[in-house]
This record gives structure tokens, sequence and C-alpha cells, in this order.
């Protein structure tokens, strides 16, 4: 769930929030980002991680493991 809750805030920081307020320069010191390519690799990125964990979650995939190795 870390990974999913990290890459959820990446990708609220890859928006780019200088095209929107410009006129802030702490804004453009801050999320040094301007354009939307970070955002279009980290969104489906998320979506990834997030669609494996509720996968392993379907499947009891956690239990398998700790059967596996005790």
């Amino acid at each position: 769930m870390l990974l999913i809750w990290a890459s959820i805030a990446f990708s609220v920081y890859c928006v780019p929030w200088t095209v929107w307020f410009p006129e802030r320069n702490w804004v453009a010191s801050v999320f040094l980002i301007d354009d939307w390519s970070w955002l279009a690799m980290m969104l489906p990125i998320t979506l990834w991680y997030w669609l494996s964990l509720k996968w392993l979650d379907d499947h009891a995939a956690w239990t398998e493991a700790i059967v596996e190795n005790p």
C-alpha cells in the first residue's frame, strides 16, 4: 500500500501546476515539472500497482506465501 500511496503522491506532484498558476513564483520553484508527460506516465503506473495488489488480494496470494515460507 505504501507504494500505491507514494505513486499517488508523485502523480499529484507531476501535474504541471505552473500552467495554472504562472503568476506565482513559489509554484514554479516547488513544482519543477511544466508538461504533462510525467503525469501521463505516472497514472498508468499507479493503476498497474493498484490492480496488481487487488489481484493478489482476490486470489489469496498472501496466505499462500505465508504457508510456503513459515
